[in-house]
Parts: structure tokens; C-alpha cells; sequence
């Protein structure tokens, strides 16, 4: 199992990524946490997004995990 997280802050409802990319971010982090070797690739892979609101700020974070495999001859 590999897993890889993108946090972004917003206050007011402003700056930061969109969902899309705030997702692609953490699944690029996922994807350098596994350091792939040969036949090795990642399967089972999922986003989950998480909201925190604290008055005027809120904190998004993205987490993609997947499951690591490897193909032997």
C-alpha cells in the first residue's frame, strides 16, 4: 500500500487549488512515495478529500492511496 496527501488553506473561500488539482497533487505525491521499480505499477487507486472549517479558514486535503503489484516473468 502506498499513499500520498496535497493539503491546500482557503480563507474566506479564497486562494488555493481546485478539487481537481488538489487531487492530482496528492496523487503525484503517491506516485514518488512508491519508487516504481521495473515491473512494479499501482493498481486500486482512490482520492479521498477531506474538508476542516475553522470560522473564515478552511483546509482541504486530498489523499490518494493505491496498492503496489509486481509483474514477474
Amino acid at each position: 500500500m502506498v499513499s500520498g496527501e496535497s493539503k491546500q488553506n482557503y480563507w474566506l473561500g479564497f486562494g488555493g487549488l481546485s478539487k481537481k488539482s488538489l487531487g492530482e497533487s496528492a496523487m503525484s505525491d503517491m506516485y514518488k512515495n512508491a519508487n516504481l521499480k521495473g515491473s512494479q505499477a499501482i493498481i486500486n487507486v482512490n482520492v479521498s478529500y477531506k474538508d476542516k472549517f475553522i470560522l473564515i479558514h478552511n483546509q482541504a486535503k486530498a489523499i490518494a492511496t493505491g496498492t503496489v503489484v509486481e509483474f514477474i516473468d
